[in-house]
């Protein structure tokens, strides 16, 4: 999960609320907030982060691509 820290549309507290709803079913979540972000990501540096943590997850869960 993902969230941008200056997300006006869903405020932190709602994002917070859903990470832990989650949590309760799958300790494993994986929780990121990224600065100076809000609703999408804008910054380079937090674009490849996002895709590259995406990239890792489906590739655990889904197995590598032929």
């Amino acid at each position: 999960m993902a969230y941008g820290a200056d997300d006006y549309r869903v405020p932190m507290v709602h994002g917070l609320k859903f990470r832990d709803a989650v949590r309760k079913g799958n300790s494993n979540v994986e929780w990121v907030v990224y600065r100076d972000e809000g609703h999408g990501w804008s910054a380079l540096k937090d674009n490849v982060d996002f895709w590259t943590r995406v990239e890792t997850f489906l590739a655990k869960n889904l197995g590598e691509a032929p």
